[in-house]
């Protein structure tokens, strides 16, 4: 995971004030916050065998203000980052994190105590209840390839996870279902980056986007949301740019 600069540091406290400091109880349950970030649109390769990151997403801002929902951040804390596209068949997921120590847990009563990825949808944004049911579903990937997923995730889905020097990436594509992806569209969404030590046999920072509550694995009401940001229309071919005339 990248390593938290100080101005980064102070947003990311900024916007995480509800998981670092506590409120006192309510009798009131309030809504949970719903944040809404925008998929550029675009095609990028993603293909199990392939273990390069495709140069598309250069051109893609990260997600920034993660929720930290376990441990502490400091400035020695370690940040991923997590770029999203999309295109009339897939949501497009990349995950580059920087972790100088990548751990798998090998108890498989254990394994979520380990380095991975975890992507949560909620595609049509059903807050009604707090448990998943026919329409949500959650995948994880971890560094060496290993993957899981929720019954309900669809099929055709295709990822691929690869060790870099300082870390590892995982990406993934989703083909769409239940709804259909047009511009202006939101499903909704969040994700989870576990960092693990062999010294504890655990994770000990988790960070998120947000998911406030540390609950999303299990209570999609809480995800925020993914828009489809309509594609960049390019000048016709033949179309050139003139500087403008001053007026005399």
């Amino acid at each position: 995971m990248k390593k938290l600069s100080a101005l980064m540091m102070a947003s990311v406290i900024a916007f995480s004030s509800v998981s670092l400091f506590a409120a006192a109880p309510s009798t009131k349950a309030e809504p949970h916050p719903i944040k809404v970030v925008k998929a550029e649109y675009g095609s990028p390769v993603i293909e199990a065998d392939i273990k390069v990151v495709d140069p598309i997403w250069k051109n893609i801002l990260p997600i920034s203000f993660l929720q930290i929902k376990k441990g502490e951040i400091t400035e020695e804390t370690e940040f991923p980052s997590i770029k999203t596209m999309w295109n009339e068949d897939y949501v497009f997921i990349l995950a580059e994190i920087d972790d100088s120590e990548i751990y798998k847990n090998v108890n498989p009563a254990m394994l979520h105590e380990s380095d991975f990825t975890e992507l949560y949808f909620n595609p049509l944004k059903d807050r009604s209840n707090a448990t998943y049911d026919d329409t949500e579903f959650w995948i994880k990937i971890h560094p060496d390839g290993t993957f899981e997923s929720h019954e309900n995730a669809p099929e055709g889905i295709v990822y691929s996870a690869f060790t870099v020097e300082g870390g590892y990436v995982t990406q993934v594509k989703i083909p769409h279902e239940l709804y259909e992806a047009k511009a202006g569209e939101t499903i909704g969404f969040d994700f989870q980056i576990g960092d693990a030590s062999a010294a504890t046999g655990k994770r000990d920072i988790i960070l998120g986007w947000n998911d406030t509550v540390n609950s999303a694995w299990k209570n999609p009401s809480v995800v925020g949301e993914l828009m489809f940001n309509p594609p960049v229309a390019a000048l016709p071919a033949d179309m050139t740019l003139m500087p403008p005339v001053n007026p005399q």
